[in-house]
């Protein structure tokens, strides 16, 4: 029996709910990358990516991690394929106008300074039809791609300063996440190895489509980040403001995440939320921010929870209220400050995943919606949906058909199957040279995006 499961959708922005295209993996075996479209809010039958003949292995073990959309219908999904040379290599592939083009493989130049190809493209952000950039990583270098006007360039190499001092078994850098607000206006995420040979956060910011030297995350002089750290989200409200967050877990007080905020290009020390596991971030303006995810109760039970900022200042912890334990808020997505929705799940009595929606009017979330029925279905609500949610669980993806009220009326699957079964444990892992292969943080159990105005633009800076 074919299993479809939804690999990512987090940095998908939608320009209008009426088409997406939502990148999908194939569980069988072999393992092939999918897409499905959605035009006039209907979704096609799931279509497994296409190759140039030669490319790929004749055992598929191909998965997207990253979709973006610019405007219905152009969209680029980002990932890593079986080449028929047996490396893991990174991959883009994107739709025009609903269609899309076969995938491609990282376009290396011959100057490139590694033979190696073994990597993955982990996140793409995409501003406008025809110009994304991508972010992973190759071997042990962090690598970027950027398509302009729909033509890829070479990947690039991020720069380091000579002043970081890096690990003396050499790179070990990666690139986990990224969010642009203009054409070739840029910031990604993610970590590098020291001197110590430890894994430490990293940001990196592209301007006017180059990219300056990677810099090194700030910490409080009494935070301890050995002996391994990464930032694994970023949200960028326009050029230059944007905040990257990592979670840490610190024996035998749990785990912590750390948020980082940058103005106009300059980065602050990061604030630092204990008991806090984070799993997804946004930011509608410079400085408005919310980190969505879980914290841990006395038992070890986990509870759905989210933090904000305004104005660059974080708050406490919001704590959603159910009435059972063992809950998470998978994914979130902001419109405006203090406006936002964020989706999870809870364990029932029986230990039953149920979804559940959260949304937050004028900075106050309001009572959650939990115990939604869930419908099969192929046509959109009435007026179309505000927000669009994948759930990996159940290996369906869902419309959200909001009432005026702001709270949630129906949940209705759009695409996808379900046959009962779950895979657990098995996430593969991207495979680097000269060790063992590091996994890309994994995606989460339900993601959400909604519809939301033009992405705030700024003139570039400075260089």
């Amino acid at each position: 029996m074919k299993l479809l499961r939804l690999i990512s959708f987090a940095t998908m922005s939608l320009a209008a709910a009426s088409s997406v295209s939502i990148p999908v993996a194939g569980a069988s075996s072999p393992r092939q990358a999918h897409t499905a479209s959605a035009p006039s809010s209907r979704y096609s039958v799931v279509q497994p990516a296409v190759f140039a003949p030669g490319l790929q292995n004749a055992s598929p073990y191909d998965y997207f991690l990253d979709v973006s959309c610019a405007a219905p219908g152009d969209c680029t999904a980002v990932g890593q394929f079986f080449a028929a040379d047996d490396d893991n290599q990174a991959m883009t592939q994107t739709s025009t106008n609903g269609v899309w083009a076969p995938a491609q493989p990282a376009n290396f130049g011959d100057d490139f300074p590694t033979p190696y190809r073994n990597g993955a493209f982990t996140s793409v952000s995409c501003t406008s039809r025809g110009n994304c950039t991508a972010v992973g990583y190759t071997g042990n270098l962090a690598i970027a791609q950027t398509l302009t006007n729909g033509v890829w360039g070479h990947v690039v190499v991020i720069p380091f300063s000579s002043s970081i001092l890096r690990s003396p078994d050499g790179p070990n850098d990666h690139l986990y996440s990224i969010s642009c607000s203009s054409p070739g206006n840029c910031t990604a995420a993610g970590d590098y190895g020291n001197e110590n040979g430890y894994d430490v956060p990293m940001t990196a910011q592209m301007i006017g489509g180059v990219w300056g030297p990677a810099t090194p995350g700030l910490f409080p002089s009494n935070y301890d980040l050995s002996p391994n750290a990464s930032y694994t989200k970023i949200s960028c409200a326009s050029a230059g403001n944007c905040t990257a967050a990592g979670s840490y877990y610190r024996w035998p007080t749990g785990m912590e995440t750390y948020l980082s905020t940058s103005t106009a290009g300059a980065w602050s020390t990061a604030v630092v939320v204990p008991n806090f596991q984070m799993m997804s971030l946004s930011c509608s303006g410079p400085g408005s921010c919310t980190a969505s995810g879980h914290t841990t109760d006395s038992n070890g039970g986990t509870i759905a929870a989210t933090v904000s900022s305004t104005n660059g200042i974080w708050g406490s912890l919001d704590v959603l209220e159910l009435p059972y334990p063992n809950s998470a808020l998978t994914s979130v997505d902001c419109t405006a400050p203090g406006s936002c929705t964020a989706v999870g799940y809870y364990d029932d009595a029986d230990w039953h995943s149920t979804p559940v929606m959260e949304t937050s009017v004028g900075g106050v979330w309001l009572t959650p919606v939990i115990g939604v029925t869930v419908t099969e279905g192929s046509s959109s609500g009435a007026g179309g949906a505000d927000c669009i949610l994948s759930n990996r669980s159940a290996e369906r993806i869902f419309e959200l058909s909001p009432s005026s009220d702001s709270s949630l009326s129906s949940i209705r699957g759009v695409s996808g199957s379900s046959s009962g079964e779950q895979q657990h444990g098995h996430e593969h892992e991207h495979g680097k040279a000269g060790g063992a292969g590091k996994a890309a943080p994994p995606p989460s159990e339900l993601q959400v995006s909604c519809v939301r105005p033009p992405l705030a633009t700024s003139p570039p800076l400075p260089a």
